[in-house]
């Protein structure tokens, strides 16, 4: 059965504004004038129906207005009912306007036409893969492409498995835990769900926004999904060191691979950006590399430290930049793990609690399993805030716009947390000792 709703054509309006009915059924969405016009300051829009509270002076009006509103409705359940008893089938959307058009005595036909949750995702896909993101200047990332198709595919996925018809009605709040409780039995993560769950709001408040829905109950406060805190791991400027000195020289790809890894180590830059400085973002004379960030568009400009400087020496006439050669995020990832693997300091094990299928989940790894290309850049933050420099200094640096945002970077132990607090106490205070 169809959702039928009352809408103010103009809620804002001084003056009185027509009352659309809006028809919604099978990913498809009709709107027809019903013929009476109200002013937004009579209008309850909760009850979608003029008010009729005593001591309303044209009370007794309204409730005859809001009489024959409901006489529309009643009208268009009974055509949609008869033409799917008669047919054996719901109505096509030219169908049902039609019979609309002829049951309120209208000769022309006044509909808008809307398309479905899913239709409009692939829409605004489309408008993505050609756009420019506002935030950056810059055309979207595949890799930001690709996580939204993902959310689409999932939401697909899980409607198919529910065996449910999928549209902007159905977001409310027990379709937020239904969805998470799908995905949670995937195997998901939590953080990966909470991240689908941003992602999907993106979508319907463009929708929202071009007036495609009505629907706003993923604005409220319980349409969320809880995250997890993470506990990543970072290497030390002594493991960095260490692992700089190690001799992959007799392996190519290993050696480029550790090389450039470190100089996302001492740069603070994300793998889409250490992975594609040009030789015009490095000045040697100033010391100084400076790049637009990809991910947000941000100029960050980067202190050369000394194993950087290094780094660039090595590579300095063999590459266009000075850097290692780049390589897939996936290759990457892959030869940075059979470096850790092979490096000594990172077997120590360390504990890695997570949510798995609803349940906490607590695990002994090896340090090297848990290395990535992120790892790089948790550790540059991390050491610096370790060596004493304040947050509001690396934030300029990795771009961090909030240090809310940056402390989630920060990977340091409590006993480590102690010792820097010991260390730049003493270093403030030691000459007054």
């Amino acid at each position: 059965m169809p959702k039928f709703n009352l809408n103010l054509r103009d809620a804002g309006s001084l003056t009185e504004t027509p009352v659309n009915l809006v028809i919604r059924w099978n990913n498809q969405k009709l709107k027809i004038r019903t013929g009476y016009a109200v002013n937004p300051k009579q209008w309850d829009s909760d009850k979608q129906r003029l008010k009729t509270s005593p001591g309303i002076p044209q009370r007794a009006i309204n409730q005859q207005v809001n009489a024959k509103l409901s006489e529309r409705i009643t009208e268009a359940e009974t055509q949609f009912i008869r033409f799917e008893t008669t047919n054996g089938r719901q109505p096509t959307l030219q169908e049902f306007t039609d019979l609309l058009n002829s049951a309120f005595g209208y000769s022309e036909s006044i509909t808008v036409a809307k398309i479905g949750l899913f239709d409009f995702m692939e829409q605004f896909l489309k408008e993505l893969a050609v756009g420019v993101n506002p935030k950056s200047k810059q055309p979207y990332a595949q890799g930001t492409l690709r996580a939204y198709r993902q959310c689409l595919t999932h939401l697909r996925n899980y409607a198919a498995s529910k065996r449910l018809r999928l549209d902007f009605d159905a977001i409310d709040l027990d379709f937020c835990l239904s969805y998470t409780e799908y995905l949670s039995g995937r195997g998901y993560r939590p953080n990966y769900i909470h991240k689908l769950n941003k992602m999907l709001k993106t979508f319907l408040n463009e929708a929202l926004e071009r007036g495609l829905t009505d629907n706003i109950n993923h604005k409220k406060s319980r349409f969320t999904t809880p995250k997890e805190k993470v506990d990543n791991i970072y290497l030390t400027f002594d493991e960095l060191e260490e692992l700089w000195r190690l001799d992959f020289s007799k392996e190519p790809r290993l050696e480029n691979v550790r090389d450039l890894f470190l100089f996302g180590c001492y740069t603070g830059l994300r793998f889409s950006d250490f992975s594609k400085v040009r030789p015009e973002n490095i000045d040697l004379k100033e010391e100084v590399i400076e790049i637009r960030t990809q991910k947000t568009g941000q100029l960050v400009s980067i202190p050369i430290l000394p194993i950087t400087k290094e780094i660039l020496a090595k590579y300095a006439g063999k590459t266009a930049n000075s850097l290692p050669n780049s390589i897939s995020n996936q290759k990457f990832n892959a030869y940075l793990k059979e470096i850790a693997q092979r490096f000594l300091p990172l077997h120590a094990t360390t504990s890695k609690d997570s949510t798995i299928r609803g349940k906490k989940v607590s695990q002994t790894v090896p340090k090297w399993q848990r290395v990535t290309t992120h790892t790089a850049r948790r550790s540059f933050a991390t050491n610096m805030f370790l060596s004493g420099f304040p947050a509001q200094s690396i934030m300029k640096i990795t771009g961090h716009r909030t240090e809310a945002s940056f402390m989630t970077y920060l990977k340091m132990s409590p006993r480590e947390n102690a010792k820097s607090i010991l260390k730049e106490w003493n270093q403030k205070f030691a000459v007054n000792q």
